[in-house]
């Protein structure tokens, strides 16, 4: 009977830890996303700290301050067959350009995944549309470094004309930590000019289950390999 009780209390607490997680579907904006902390979708954790959204230096330099705002980016979430993610959208911002600095709008977007199992094998990040007039351009430079092993690092980078990048991560990782370097330009003139970038997506992927079962059986090949007798010469 004893141990029934705690087994039911073992349940409840763990029920209790499991709820308290916020999940991420029911969140719309990067700013909820950085006062939440900590959200689930599935099996992974997505972690936003308070400095998560960072610009680099003022915007405009005609004594007013143009700023994207993590209020300003809506967020949700990837999760689907090709993979689990976050996909960014900014709203859509008309900039004078004689307004902007040479080196147009700059922020810095970090936060870190922790995946359910040491599965991911590989990462991708893609532009799904620009808004914008003239020959505004959007670049993004994408940086994931494995939480375990710092030495694992990968760069993506996306521009105007590399709308998509991908690369997979070997061995495969569970604890990634993602910092994206963003910019929006508009070259100099006396025109307004309409800048966003409409959406981006950061996803990971996973095996499929028959992948995961050959890659097992690899793993224990190589064990029998090194448990078999050695010859003696």
């Amino acid at each position: 009977m004893k141990r029934c009780l705690l087994l039911l209390t073992a349940l409840t607490v763990a029920t209790g830890m499991a709820s308290a997680t916020t999940l991420c579907t029911s969140l719309v904006t990067l700013q909820d996303y950085i006062t939440t902390g900590t959200c689930q979708s599935g099996s992974n954790l997505f972690v936003f700290a308070s400095d998560s959204w960072t610009p680099n230096g003022p915007s405009v330099n005609n004594g007013t301050t143009f700023s994207i705002t993590p209020s300003d980016v809506d967020v949700t979430v990837i999760d689907n067959a090709d993979g689990f993610g976050l996909r960014f959208a900014s709203v859509l911002f008309n900039v004078v350009n004689t307004q902007l600095k040479a080196g147009g709008l700059n922020y810095t977007l970090t936060y870190s995944l922790n995946g359910s199992a040491p599965y991911i094998t590989g990462a991708s990040a893609a532009v799904n549309g620009l808004s914008a007039n003239g020959s505004s351009s959007i670049t993004i430079n994408k940086n994931e470094m494995d939480a375990e092993d710092e030495s694992n690092f990968v760069q993506l980078g996306l521009n105007a004309n590399s709308t998509s990048a991908n690369s997979a991560f070997l061995p495969s990782v569970q604890n990634i930590n993602i910092s994206e370097s963003i910019q929006l330009t508009s070259p100099a003139g006396t025109q307004n000019n309409a800048i966003s970038f409409t959406s981006f997506d950061n996803s990971w992927n996973v095996p499929e289950p028959f992948s995961l079962v050959l890659m097992g059986s690899g793993l224990a090949l190589i064990g029998l390999a090194r448990l078999r007798p050695r010859s003696r010469r």
